[in-house]
């Protein structure tokens, strides 16, 4: 059988493919670097006794996820719920490489 660029190229892109953009790869900065955008990130911990919420900008956020002391959770923290309003790749991708798979969850969306 003979396939054509198009369908070789499809051929890891159409269903059953694995999702996502690996953000090791610099052809994930080439096709998504210019992204950038100023984000409100918040981040809850909360647990059924207790909860805790903070904001953050782009750079606090991506220093926070690259320090394991400052990111580790308290033992009291059951759940961890960040949103990000807006979408930024530096921000897209400190998340990814924190809590890539199988930390993420699946209804989680990284663009892809």
């Amino acid at each position: 059988m003979h396939m054509t660029k198009t369908s070789s190229y499809l051929m890891g892109k159409g269903p059953g493919a694995e999702p996502g953009v690996d953000v090791h790869r610099n052809s994930a900065y080439l096709n998504y670097g210019h992204i950038r955008q100023n984000c409100v990130i918040e981040l809850t911990d909360y647990s059924s006794v207790r909860s805790s919420f903070g904001r953050m900008t782009n750079q606090e956020f991506i220093n926070y996820l690259g320090s394991p002391k400052a990111s580790e959770r308290d033992p009291w923290v059951k759940v961890r719920w960040i949103n990000v309003g807006g979408i930024s790749w530096d921000v897209v991708r400190a998340l990814a490489l924190k809590y890539g798979k199988p930390d993420l969850h699946p209804l989680s969306h990284v663009p892809g």
